[in-house]
């Protein structure tokens, strides 16, 4: 690890199947040390990296929204896991947190607008950009 953080500059909220002949939300955080082609190989000190994702898609269950526990539980595991928004490093060019809703296999004209307008509303309260195709 070079430096004293890992961050990260975006959440991928991504809607796909989830069993069951339903559809549902997983959340991918990729995140990274302070290190860029600065490595020490004399000392073993490289640039390290790493991804926190959900284990599966979820599926909204007794009016609980998927795409929010997703976004919210991945969020709340990296802070306990000490990785931090890139905007909250004191950094000489802090950056925006980007949250980037996607589908994969599935149509994203499938994807329900609630969840699209929920999921912007939560970037928008955390301070995140969207980045969303749009209906």
């Amino acid at each position: 690890m070079i430096g004293n953080d890992y961050y990260f500059i975006g959440i991928n909220l991504r809607y796909s199947y989830a069993g069951s002949n339903q559809n549902g939300w997983s959340a991918i955080l990729d995140f990274n040390d302070s290190g860029f082609a600065n490595d020490d190989m004399a000392g073993g000190i490289v640039s390290t990296e790493g991804t926190l994702t959900t284990r599966y898609a979820l599926r909204d269950s007794n009016g609980v929204s998927a795409a929010q526990v997703a976004l919210e539980s991945i969020l709340r595991d990296a802070e306990k896991l000490g990785i931090k928004k890139v905007s909250d490093l004191n950094r000489d060019h802090p950056m925006d947190v980007t949250l980037f809703i996607s589908s994969s296999e599935i149509p994203y004209e499938e994807v329900p607008d609630e969840d699209i307008a929920l999921l912007k509303k939560l970037a928008k309260e955390l301070g995140f950009n969207v980045i969303a195709n749009e209906h």
